[in-house]
């Protein structure tokens, strides 16, 4: 049965279980099963682009983490700060002093 799934469903699984491994309510039992989709999928895959799409399942996986046990200000205060950082020349201010 498992050999039927997509490898994508695998990542979307991890997400979720890494997701309510850090709940208020402490799922404590997700903890033990959390990765375990992630070793599925790097088992089932290889080369650069599956490990690429693991470290952007990752990555979406720990920011809704950090998203939701912090206030609603501080993720957008994130967001602003990361859209500063790759959408704003820093040479700008440089040159436009001088």
């Amino acid at each position: 049965m498992l050999k039927k799934l997509n490898n994508k469903y695998f990542l979307l699984a991890g997400i979720v279980l890494l997701t309510l491994t850090h709940m208020t309510i402490n799922i404590g039992y997700f903890a033990w099963i959390a990765y375990t989709p992630f070793l599925v999928y790097l088992k089932r895959t290889d080369g650069f682009r599956a490990q690429v799409w693991l470290l952007l399942a990752l990555i979406i996986g720990w920011s809704l983490v950090v998203a939701k046990n912090h206030y609603t200000a501080d993720a957008l205060c994130l967001c602003f700060h990361v859209f500063c950082a790759y959408c704003v020349d820093p040479f700008t201010r440089i040159s436009s002093v001088e």
